[in-house]
């Protein structure tokens, strides 16, 4: 084998766990229907690294925003979504 062949084999390999570990990250995901989820599953195995990196990105978005909208928010601020939206002026919750 030469150094080119062990090269592609190792982007191969890499792909590949890549691959399946974002499969499962999309599979498992309730951000996507069920024809999404057949999408990215399809991108990610056909565009190798672009794809997996774009649906961590997303996923990443998307556990971000269920760790601030599960904060505790005051009773008397105004909030629609769940997250609360205190004035960034002040660093502690007004009396």
């Amino acid at each position: 084998m030469d150094g080119i062949e062990i090269i592609l084999l190792l982007l191969l390999i890499a792909h590949a766990f890549l691959a399946i570990y974002t499969i499962i990250r999309i599979g498992n995901t309730t951000l996507f229907t069920k024809k999404q989820k057949r999408i990215n599953t399809w991108f990610t195995v056909l565009v190798p690294f672009i794809w997996s990196a774009l649906v961590f990105y997303i996923l990443k978005k998307e556990s971000d925003y269920n760790k601030a909208k599960n904060r505790p928010a005051f009773s008397n601020d105004f909030y629609e979504s769940g997250i609360a939206m205190i004035d960034p002026g002040t660093h502690h919750h007004p009396q």
